[in-house]
């Protein structure tokens, strides 16, 4: 699930049971430096498929309930982009809000009870001709930009992101 080796992201329930059995500390395990993820949620995807399920081949074939992670697994510590994030069902939008505001995953279903770290940078479109974006989803955006606003030159770019980053820090919000 794409841990980082110092553990600052958070462990899932498999690697957390490994080491307190007396498993390898992380420290000590192999590691492997990976590209960035980058997953896209499509708009008609169902909860196994987000959070992961149970896979019944491997389950059948080892005797044993086998947990395959989905996509917000292979999301944690990347980017997990959603296109026209207006257009998701309401279900799917709340899972999405929950596990970026918590950052972990918590499945809860066929014989499989685990939760796993999912920190990942949320990007999401929307167009507001095709539906508006619901309030409680407005709320937790960070940075909102229409693509039809007017062009900034490099002293207003640096200015607005600077904005941000100050915002991010202080957690006061300043307007001029």
């Amino acid at each position: 699930f794409n841990i980082d080796p110092e553990g600052d992201y958070g462990i899932d329930d498999f690697t957390r049971t490994d080491l307190d059995s007396g498993g390898i500390p992380l420290a000590e395990r192999e590691t492997e430096i990976i590209p960035c993820p980058f997953v896209q949620v499509p708009l008609n995807v169902m909860e196994d498929r987000l959070i992961g399920s149970a896979d019944l081949e491997e389950s059948v074939k080892s005797g044993k309930t086998v947990f395959s992670p989905g996509l917000l697994a292979k999301a944690h510590r990347g980017v997990l982009y959603v296109d026209d994030i207006n257009l998701l069902d309401e279900e799917t939008a709340n899972i999405l809000l929950n596990v970026v505001n918590e950052g972990y995953v918590n499945v809860e279903r066929e014989g499989i009870s685990l939760r796993y770290p999912c920190k990942p940078l949320l990007i999401a479109t929307f167009n507001p001709d095709e539906g508006e974006l619901r309030d409680h989803l407005l709320d937790r955006i960070a940075v909102a930009l229409s693509a039809d606003a007017v062009q900034l030159n490099i002293e207003e770019r640096v200015k607005a992101v600077n904005s941000v980053l100050e915002f991010a820090a202080s957690g006061k919000q300043g307007s001029e």
